[in-house]
């Protein structure tokens, strides 16, 4: 009886033995599926709140694009309706420049290519000329479509620019 009972004991301990490894790897398995679930989780949080964030920029980007682009029609529209006085360009350009950071100068160009107006007066060292092929094709673009229409970016001394074309139509 006591060999039966010993065989049994001895049986059960090889039991434990080989199944104590193995528990440990399952165990090890799952906890190494759960971080890997978890890790999942959390990038597609992260991607989906940098998708909204993105999203939010692009429309505050847009809203402030048409915000300038009005300003700009505004003040051609007086160009070409009342002959805005040059004290009056700058005042209404200097309101925008100081409302929109982004815009660095605005040129008034007449219909014959030579520049009329400028704000500020003095050309920066870092600004496209106004005879860069870009900014050509652009004005081109305007007075073909009757349209505003904004350049492609101009790389001047590794500053990109990007110029929006505003036409004045005069009455």
């Amino acid at each position: 009886m006591k060999s039966v009972a010993k065989t049994r004991s001895d049986e059960l301990s090889r039991w434990l033995l080989m199944i104590t490894p193995f528990g440990a790897a399952l165990f090890a398995l799952m906890f190494a599926l759960f971080l890997i679930q978890t890790s999942l989780k959390e990038d597609q949080v992260v991607a989906g709140t940098l998708e909204q964030d993105l999203l939010w920029q692009k429309q505050a980007l847009q809203n402030r694009l048409e915000n300038i682009t009005h300003q700009l029609e505004d003040i051609a529209n007086r160009i070409g309706s009342e002959g805005l006085t040059s004290a009056d360009f700058t005042a209404k350009t200097l309101s925008l420049l100081q409302s929109s950071p982004e815009v660095t100068h605005l040129e008034y160009i007449d219909e014959t290519g030579q520049e009329r107006w400028r704000y500020p007066a003095s050309r920066s060292e870092i600004s496209p000329e106004r005879t860069h092929r870009n900014l050509i094709a652009a004005r081109a673009a305007v007075l073909a479509n009757d349209d505003m229409h904004y350049s492609t970016v101009i790389r001047e001394h590794q500053t990109p620019w990007l110029a929006q074309v505003v036409p004045v139509r005069l009455q």
